[in-house]
């Protein structure tokens, strides 16, 4: 029997790729795609073959575990054990990201899991219970267990899901300064037929498309950083016959570009809120507030927008599943079709996030996602937002639907 007051668990599911990677460390941990030299210890080892019993990996194949994921949950895994106020203070998606975006962890499909215990016998209920029951519907190919002991004997378990479309080459986290680099690795999904895209975001804030060979399973392309000093950000896009899936972003630091905040402060108001519909003409407002700051003209609110994507929120929290393609309604073409918007320019972006402002930086901060953000032609907009209590905490599964309605 666990007991309630010293189980304390917590998942966070973010969104669709949205969780970006920064790598601050230097040496060989200052690229993507660099082996690792960690080998798991004997208690996460256990861990892990608990989980891939419990949990079947993508497709039914068991899930591999990965030494990036094994040292980004060591990290967090011994914050908490020399400061355990940080879980009540500081720990939130945020903190989690810069401590998996240091372990060199670029994919953006993760799933993460912790939990504080004073016997092992606990563990295997927390995997059943939270581990196996909350990722059962997503697709996952890799994980990491960290455990770490604390001074007074309790033991802090945090587990890292991922999903892990690419393989990538050594490619740099830091540049002294403008040039060109070569991107290549292969691909892990789909098979040989799927081909690689990309796309970079510039200091600027613009996105422009990356030319990317795809053979064999094998991509390649170069990518510029070319605009001077700044943050560069690269989308890579996993495409078979029109099904595509991010497959993880990487922010390349050129120069010494000025620091900015982890959040951006798109709008002044509650951290929480009493309706999901107040939820969501707050997002439009952030959006519309964003969009005003580029000199980009404001969407209005369009209510067949909104019903399209409050039932796709709706659905994803409901049947535990992140993605555009619904298990009973079908992929964004159909829906489009179901809800009037066959014959209409139209996009949309998906976000799981503990705020809305964490959320619409997220979606910023991804190349795709903000080309759809900053599109001129756009002229009506819906969010949908439906919110999942648990422990105390909010989950947003947020859905936005821009569309050229020309009215």
């Amino acid at each position: 029997m666990i007991r309630r007051h010293k189980l304390k668990t917590k998942d966070l599911t973010p969104l669709i790729g949205i969780l970006l990677l920064v790598c601050l460390s230097a040496g060989a941990k200052s690229f993507y795609g660099w082996p690792k030299e960690v080998v798991p210890r004997s208690e996460e080892g256990r861990v892990m073959r608990a989980i891939a019993e419990a949990l079947p990996g993508l497709d039914g194949k068991p899930l591999q575990w990965d030494a990036g994921l094994v040292e980004a949950a060591r990290r967090v895994a011994g914050a908490l054990a020399r400061d355990y106020r940080i879980y009540h203070k500081a720990f939130s998606d945020d903190y989690l990201y810069r401590r998996v975006r240091e372990a060199g962890v670029f994919e953006t499909r993760l799933y993460y899991s912790y939990v504080v215990f004073d016997h092992e016998e606990e563990l295997s209920e927390f995997i059943r219970r939270r581990v196996a029951r909350s990722a059962s519907a997503r697709s996952f190919t890799h994980m990491g267990a960290g455990l770490v002991r604390g001074s007074r004997g309790s033991g802090y378990l945090v587990v890292i899901l991922a999903s892990k479309l690419v393989q990538l080459d050594p490619f740099p986290c830091e540049l002294s300064g403008p040039g060109e680099v070569m991107l290549s690795g292969l691909t892990m999904a789909f098979g040989r037929r799927s081909a690689v895209k990309a796309l970079l975001t510039l200091p600027s804030g613009s996105v422009v498309p990356l030319e990317m060979n795809t053979r064999g399973g094998r991509f390649q392309g170069r990518v510029p950083f070319r605009q001077g000093e700044g943050v560069y950000r690269v989308e890579l896009i996993l495409d078979q016959g029109g099904q595509s899936m991010v497959a993880g972003i990487l922010e390349v630091r050129v120069g010494e570009p000025v620091p900015g905040s982890a959040v951006m402060d798109f709008y002044a108001g509650p951290p929480h809120y009493v309706t999901e519909a107040e939820a969501e003409m707050a997002m439009v407002r952030m959006i519309n507030s964003f969009r005003g700051r580029q000199g980009l003209p404001l969407l209005r609110v369009h209510p067949g927008l909104m019903a399209m994507a409050r039932e796709q929120s709706r659905d994803m929290m409901t049947h535990n599943f992140f993605g555009h393609e619904s298990p009973g309604r079908g992929d964004f073409s159909r829906r489009r079709r179901a809800a009037g918007f066959a014959r209409v320019p139209m996009q949309e972006n998906l976000a799981v996030h503990t705020s809305l402002n964490g959320a619409l930086t997220a979606l910023l901060e991804s190349p795709a996602h903000r080309r759809n953000l900053i599109n001129p032609d756009f002229d009506s907009v819906g969010v949908g937002v439906v919110v999942e209590e648990f422990l105390g905490y909010r989950n947003y599964y947020i859905t936005q639907e821009f569309a050229d309605l020309g009215d």
